[in-house]
């Protein structure tokens, strides 16, 4: 059921950011709230330095503009859900996805002259990374 919640929140924070790039608060806090959830069902809690360390890297690549405020909100909602030993797996998997994004994303602008935005859509990879790794971790 809670796989089902993430894959769902997953694949709205996918649609929102594609059409209007922005990821709801609300959503994000949804995430989170699951990912609690799953949490204690687990028994495993994070480890507080390693969201404290995402936490900085999140709000830099925001800072620096190398992505927005909402992606940032949704690799935090869905950090302490991935188990440490998949940390390194989930940022190599967004940067993969995010590759593809930025080439399906530079090839449909291409195709469609109105298209009326300039940005990757990196809530994409971050939304679909996240939430394999954190299936994996269950």
């Amino acid at each position: 059921m809670m796989i089902a919640a993430l894959m769902i929140f997953s694949l709205i924070a996918c649609y929102y950011d594609w059409r209007w790039r922005i990821i709801p608060n609300l959503l994000c806090a949804a995430i989170l709230l699951t990912g609690f959830v799953i949490i204690a069902f687990r028994g495993d809690f994070p480890h507080w330095s390693a969201l404290l360390i995402t936490f900085v890297i999140a709000i830099a690549l925001w800072r620096f503009r190398i992505w927005g405020a909402g992606d940032s909100k949704l690799l935090l909602a869905f950090f302490p859900m991935i188990d440490s030993q998949f940390y390194i797996a989930t940022i190599a998997f967004i940067g993969l996805t995010g590759c593809a994004t930025a080439l399906i994303f530079l090839l449909y602008r291409r195709l469609s002259p109105c298209c009326k935005f300039n940005s990757v859509p990196y809530g994409i990879p971050i939304a679909l990374s996240c939430f394999v790794t954190s299936v994996a971790s269950f």
